[in-house]
């Protein structure tokens, strides 16, 4: 797991960071992980995702963001969003 955590990291990274509300990780399809603060875990289904969590989808992968206030954010290989609220 040593090699994963750097590959996944060159490979694609989503940040998003919201100032006041959660978000709803829906992993859609392949390798999706999440990072709290306390390393990367493999998103099995749905998880919540507090401000400043990191989503990542592996190649092949894909995820979906719900926001609080009902904005969907899809998450893909590659692709880098930042939230500006």
């Amino acid at each position: 797991m040593g090699i994963v955590r750097p590959l996944v990291a060159l490979l694609s990274v989503t940040l998003f960071s919201t100032s006041s509300f959660a978000a709803m990780v829906n992993a859609t399809q392949g390798q999706v992980l999440v990072n709290q603060g306390s390393g990367y875990q493999q998103v099995a289904g749905s998880v919540e995702a507090g401000p400043g969590a990191r989503v990542v989808a592996n190649p092949g992968g894909s995820a979906q963001i719900l926001y609080d206030d009902g904005c969907a954010v899809l998450v893909q290989p590659g692709s880098v969003l930042h939230d500006r609220s």
